[in-house]
């Protein structure tokens, strides 16, 4: 690792394991630890063996669990669900205890979205286009959810790599700008040149048809709420989202028409 890093002044670690949907180890957690506690702590011992610099290590809200209990800042407690939230909690520990000379800042994200998003952001794009043609029950949903655009998020990493202040610091990063299912499916929609047709349907329907389907946990990542509140980036540093979500928004539905 030393030898790969030399002549580097800065790593932004984002390689991971991430959720598994088909789990077959027998032991997760370990599996996550491999990957995500283990490289981060064999950067961090390249950098400081040879003398120092600056590693972003991007981490994951889940380190602060499910959500649902108000807005998550900086200084809300960790409380991760799962062994990918726990892995993530114990990477961070491992900058926490690094020597003096690493300059490291964590940035723990929502649901990251743009071109070539995938997993449930896609679902809500094939959504919003069947919403053009089809009602769906999806209408007068007030569950409140944040995210970040990846170019928003790309800004982020540039401004913790060029100032000193986010030196040993955690940030969160978001849009700016939250919004409920119902909201951004409509946003989805008009991004595509068309009108969704939401009709209300209680929440408590919902599950119960997604539970009958097997879909329990896409039911609870589709309603719950997950507020962020990116206080610090802003207040530190003066970091501001350069795009609007409705930027964001029509540049991942070009790109998702165009595939």
């Amino acid at each position: 690792m030393a030898r790969v890093l030399t002549d580097v002044d800065a790593v932004v670690h984002l390689a991971a394991r991430v959720h598994v949907m088909r789990e077959i180890s027998s032991d997760p957690l370990a599996e996550f630890r491999r990957a995500n506690v283990e490289s981060t702590r064999a950067i961090a011992d390249a950098l400081v063996a040879r003398g120092g610099g600056k590693l972003v290590l991007f981490s994951s809200i889940k380190v602060h669990g499910e959500g649902g209990a108000g807005p998550i800042s900086e200084t809300s407690s960790l409380a991760p669900e799962d062994p990918y939230g726990q892995s993530k909690v114990e990477a961070e520990h491992v900058l926490s205890e690094a020597n003096a000379s690493l300059q490291w800042t964590v940035i723990r994200s929502p649901l990251v979205y743009g071109p070539g998003v995938g997993g449930n952001f896609r679902r809500l794009l094939g959504l919003a286009r069947l919403s053009r043609r089809l009602p769906i029950p999806l209408g007068g949903l007030r569950n409140v959810r944040s995210m970040v655009y990846v170019d928003n998020l790309a800004h982020l990493v540039d401004t913790v790599l060029t100032d000193a202040r986010a030196s040993r610091r955690v940030y969160l990063g978001t849009d700016g700008s939250d919004f409920t299912t119902s909201d951004l499916i409509r946003r989805l929609a008009a991004a595509m040149g068309g009108r969704a047709l939401l009709v209300p349907m209680p929440p408590s329907l919902l599950r119960l048809g997604f539970g009958m389907l097997g879909r329990g946990a896409e039911a609870s990542r589709l309603l719950e709420e997950y507020r962020v509140m990116p206080s610090a980036a802003m207040s530190e540093l003066g970091w501001r989202p350069p795009h609007t979500i409705d930027d964001g928004l029509a540049a991942t539905v070009r790109h998702w028409e165009a595939a």
